[in-house]
């Protein structure tokens, strides 16, 4: 009977240490997420970026701080249309990609979230043939407020 009991309590024990672990590790779990995107190409060039920066903007505060960070017209005009009640049920995350041809665009192939962390998967178009102008690309990119939520920093790749 002791040997039962003490089978039973290594047992449990055994099993909380493997659920705990599950629970600690539930984070790295990938969760691929719905999304709309929009391409806005301006002849703007920042000093500031080398490369891709992507911002998660949660509310019309952030959109301004973002416009005056960067100082895109263009931009600033296409950020018109989100509003408050936009906020209510959806986040923005824009990514912004310089790029060192008008001619080339960019596109968001995947979004997903690992060990709270948004993963951006940018593909880039290149024609042929293209021009030796200094581009600035933005995704704009709309997801689902509660699909982000816990989402500490974004990675592009």
């Amino acid at each position: 009977m002791a040997k039962k009991v003490l089978f039973v309590l290594v047992l449990l024990i055994v099993v909380g240490i493997c659920i705990n672990v599950l629970v600690e590790n539930s984070n790295m779990v990938s969760k691929d997420l719905n999304f709309e995107q929009t391409l806005i190409k301006t002849g703007a060039y920042f000093n500031e970026i080398e490369g891709s920066t992507a911002k998660i903007i949660k509310s019309i505060l952030d959109i301004n701080e973002y416009v005056l960070t960067y100082n895109d017209e263009q931009l600033k005009n296409e950020l018109k249309i989100y509003n408050d009640t936009y906020f209510l049920e959806k986040t923005l995350v824009i990514i912004a990609i310089q790029e060192s041809s008008g001619s080339n665009w960019n596109t968001l192939k995947t979004l997903k979230i690992i060990d709270n962390k948004l993963i951006c998967s940018v593909v880039r178009h290149q024609p042929e043939v293209g021009t030796c102008d200094m581009a600035m690309n933005y995704i704009l990119v709309q997801v689902d407020k509660k699909d982000i939520i816990n989402v500490k920093n974004v990675v592009i790749e």
